[in-house]
């Protein structure tokens, strides 16, 4: 899982192969390019949010106090995955209106599938 601060991301997010020019900022401040093919959620300015699908979030769009905005990402690719992941987003959109009382909104992002418009 990922969780980003929606308004560090210059739209659209893309979830892609690195081309190695992305930036990517460390939890420690270090600028890094995330290797040519490595999965990574890259945004219209180059800035890399996660490398190695969600594995590496980047401290650029860490999630602070001053977040009004998150996009959380849950990822998966083994057999039950549209399964586990559509039980997975039902139960953080219900814990997230009982912890704050939003409205959170959800996609299952598939082949067939491939956008979701905040």
């Amino acid at each position: 899982m990922a969780a980003l601060d929606a308004a560090q991301v210059a739209w659209p997010l893309q979830v892609r192969p690195a081309a190695g020019t992305e930036s990517y900022r460390s939890f420690s401040d270090e600028v890094e390019h995330p290797e040519p093919g490595e999965v990574s959620f890259v945004d219209a300015a180059g800035q890399a949010h996660a490398r190695r699908w969600t594995h590496r979030q980047s401290g650029l769009s860490a999630v602070r106090d001053a977040t009004t905005s998150v996009l959380i990402v849950c990822e998966a690719v083994h057999g039950a995955a549209a399964k586990d992941a559509a039980e997975l987003a039902r139960a953080l959109q219900e814990a997230l209106r009982e912890a704050w009382g939003g409205v959170p909104r959800s996609a299952l992002l598939t082949r067939d599938a491939q956008f979701f418009d905040l």
